[in-house]
């Protein structure tokens, strides 16, 4: 009898709380405007690289020194941002797109999972770095915009366009003089 009566007591209290948790939650506006939880996650980059002729592919680390003619493939984490738009920075200031394949491509990106972009490159000769940028937004973007912004990234200023940034910095290796 003492056990029925503990479980009565706790199962009131539950229903007295979760009844104070709603009406908390109504107060407050949660019901009208629930958070994207798709967006409340950072967008992000992975880059693999390799060595011609025969490098296998492997996924390079923020930071890591490559040199000229190493080849790189790109992969984009939307992590729910539903545009974006990639291109990357080399340290004599010129800015490549590599997503869109073109200024007047779609900057939708997936809704779930990773895109993988179908080519790899080979990285030139500037010397320096190699910054690559995930600009993203919850609206279409202009792909003339997001070059700026990667641009304006390179000079140390805040990009003007998108949501949320994301960064991936190679170093170049010194180039040696031939003997």
């Amino acid at each position: 009898m003492a056990q029925e009566e503990s479980i009565t007591v706790h199962t009131r209290t539950l229903w007295i709380a979760l009844a104070f948790l709603s009406a908390l939650a109504l107060a407050s506006g949660c019901q009208d405007a629930p958070p994207e939880p798709s967006l409340a996650f950072s967008p992000a980059l992975v880059l693999y690289g390799w060595r011609p002729p025969d490098g296998a592919p492997r996924r390079l680390r923020p930071g890591e020194v490559v040199q000229a003619g190493d080849q790189v493939q790109v992969e984009v984490l939307p992590a729910g941002w539903p545009y974006g738009v990639v291109a990357s920075l080399d340290g004599g200031g010129r800015a490549t797109l590599h997503y869109p394949d073109s200024p007047q491509g779609s900057t939708r990106l997936p809704a779930v999972g990773v895109l993988r972009l179908p080519w790899a490159f080979a990285l030139d000769d500037a010397p320096g770095f190699e910054r690559f940028v995930l600009v993203t937004s919850t609206a279409p973007l202009s792909v003339e915009a997001a070059l700026e912004a990667v641009r304006r990234a390179g000079e140390g200023r805040r990009p003007a366009v998108g949501d949320a940034v994301a960064s991936f910095i190679l170093y170049k290796a010194p180039q040696r003089l031939p003997r």
